[in-house]
């Protein structure tokens, strides 16, 4: 897993993003996919089914919004759907 500051990464890396914990480390699908399953939220806004909340390696717990068939869905900082 990388734990890279995203600041200075090319537009590949920056355009992999998924969530970036407030600790600092940035996440791909994949990186996020890789840490500790806490569980799902059910959420019901919009075309989004549920939060799936994963433990950081800070132990802060993130999440990341799935649409009802279970992929990653993007939203802005409002929590809407981009």
């Amino acid at each position: 897993m990388e734990t890279l500051n995203w600041m200075g990464a090319g537009s590949d890396y920056r355009e992999q993003i998924v969530k970036i914990c407030s600790c600092g480390i940035v996440y791909s699908l994949e990186d996020f996919r890789d840490l500790k399953y806490v569980g799902n939220q059910p959420f019901g806004y919009d075309d989004i089914e549920s939060l799936e909340l994963r433990n950081c390696t800070c132990e802060s717990t993130i999440s990341i919004a799935l649409d009802k068939d279970g992929r990653y869905v993007e939203l802005n900082e409002d929590g809407d759907r981009i």
